[in-house]
């Protein structure tokens, strides 16, 4: 955090811990400035202005190893306590549960919430390799970041954290946890990422009209009122309320769909609900879902994020945010015959959003494929040419072999690791630590010497260089003589 942030913000905690920044104490009563923060906590306050602004949070998060959950396995284990380790777990909170969830047949919980699933022929991957399930919900993701500042503050002999180290330690669990992810093979089928407005940034009324009267943009198209009625676009303004007193919802997205955002009044549903007091004015819950190829797009984007980042809690709020805004734009009131994209957009809307960073443009995955499958492909379908080619070019034939290594391997990214990792752990050997160590290794073995002949280059690039990755402490470079 900025000695600039530093000086201008108040970071402000509620009794279990939670962060929330607001700005200065001076400004709070009237809370009118556009705040920032980081926070893992249900709001249940004594004091309506204790840094209640807005929001940035986990508020759900489901992952599937390639590997399975079994205690008599070291091998397997030894990737599992990595994860369970870097989420603080205390495994004295276990319980066994008779069943597990998502089709696996056996499951155990931990502390409010967090679920590890494993076992069954349902669960296995295309290619026969069994898989485990981490699965955390709102309450275990708040407990996450309170862990965090309890072992923070124990490392510090019980000296209690100032709320601006807790945000940082929150953060930063957070950016420890996606660390240890990025080098387990692993699949994301679901991350939820919620912005909550506590200021009333966005008048309730004006936000439920635009949402009836469809003055946004995006490119979900289906909304629903809060009993999943789908909402006729062109009806009355009615239908997307529940009614006075219980509360509103509004969803845009089907259930199955890969993006779903939900918004709705979170006040009311703990009010309504008996979970808690809320003195807040206003609270406004923004829930952006992201399932299946998405939730994996999108957790690779926030690892990268996390881990290149020198501010982790700032960088949190900022991709929460920019997650948000990439989902939904709302717009002021359409002009007579104005088409609602071209609409400037809603004042509102842009001040609560702008601290966010879009993350990357999503593109679809390709399926994956597993070792086996691979290999078995190789053989359906590209035996002959291989052979072709290396007959045609025999005096080349370790050439060839050396640059569609090197070619695959300077193409390799984190779907490689985990497919190899995953094939590496069925066999019970030691996986690649990481997407370096892999190409490292894959650097060493690259077959034949590594040079490259002017013919070979340009059977496959024409007039193309080809630089190959160093080899051991040698760097080798072939060209055109």
């Amino acid at each position: 955090m900025s000695d600039e942030i530093k000086e201008t913000i108040v970071i402000a905690a509620d009794a279990n811990g939670g962060i929330s920044p607001c700005p200065n104490e001076e400004d709070q009563e009237g809370l009118g400035a556009h705040p920032q923060g980081v926070s893992n906590t249900p709001v249940i306050t004594s004091n309506p202005n204790q840094g209640r602004c807005i929001e940035a949070i986990v508020d759900y998060l489901k992952v599937v190893f390639l590997y399975p959950y079994e205690e008599s396995e070291p091998e397997t284990m030894k990737y599992w306590n990595e994860a369970l380790d870097a989420l603080l777990i205390d495994r004295e909170t276990r319980v066994d549960m008779r069943r597990g969830g998502s089709n696996y047949e056996s499951g155990w919980h931990y502390h409010e919430d967090l679920f590890v699933f494993t076992g069954g022929e349902l669960t296995k991957t295309s290619g026969g390799i069994p898989t485990s399930m981490l699965e955390m919900k709102g309450r275990a993701c708040e407990r996450f970041g309170e862990r965090a500042i309890q072992h923070a503050e124990a490392k510090l002999n019980g000296r209690t954290l100032t709320e601006e180290e807790k945000i940082a330690v929150v953060a930063s669990a957070w950016k420890n946890l996606f660390a240890v992810l990025r080098n387990l093979p692993h699949r994301c089928t679901r991350i939820d990422l919620t912005v909550d407005d506590f200021n009333g940034n966005m008048p309730i009324a004006e936000l439920m009209r635009k949402c009836k009267k469809r003055e946004f943009v995006s490119s979900m198209k289906k909304g629903f009122d809060a009993g999943g009625v789908p909402i006729d676009w062109a009806g009355d303004e009615e239908d997307a309320v529940i009614r006075e007193g219980l509360g509103w919802s509004f969803t845009l997205g089907k259930t199955e769909s890969e993006r779903q955002l939900c918004i709705y009044d979170k006040k009311a549903e703990w009010t309504n609900g008996n979970k808690g007091v809320v003195t807040a004015a206003s609270w406004i819950r923004f829930e952006s879902r992201f399932k299946a190829d998405r939730a994996e797009f999108m957790l690779d984007a926030f690892i990268d994020k996390l881990i290149a980042s020198d501010d982790p809690a700032m960088d949190f709020r900022r991709f929460v945010i920019g997650a948000l805004s990439s989902v939904i734009e709302f717009k002021e009131e359409r002009l007579n015959g104005e088409n609602t994209y071209r609409s400037e957009t809603w004042k509102p809307w842009a001040e609560f959003i702008k601290e966010g960073e879009l993350p990357p443009k999503f593109k679809a995955k390709k399926p994956t494929r597993t070792i086996v499958k691979n290999a078995r492909w190789e053989k359906r379908d590209v035996s002959r040419c291989h052979f072709r080619m290396r007959m045609a070019r025999k005096e080349e034939f370790d050439e060839i072999d050396a640059y569609l290594f090197v070619e695959g391997m300077n193409k390799a990214d984190g779907d490689d690791l985990a497919i190899i990792n995953a094939d590496r752990i069925s066999l019970g050997r030691e996986p690649y630590a990481s997407l370096e160590e892999l190409k490292a290794e894959g650097a060493k073995r690259v077959p034949g010497n590594g040079a490259l002949s002017k013919s070979t280059i340009e059977l496959f690039d024409g007039e193309m260089e080809l630089t190959i990755a160093p080899i051991g402490d040698e760097k080798k470079e072939g060209g055109n003589e």
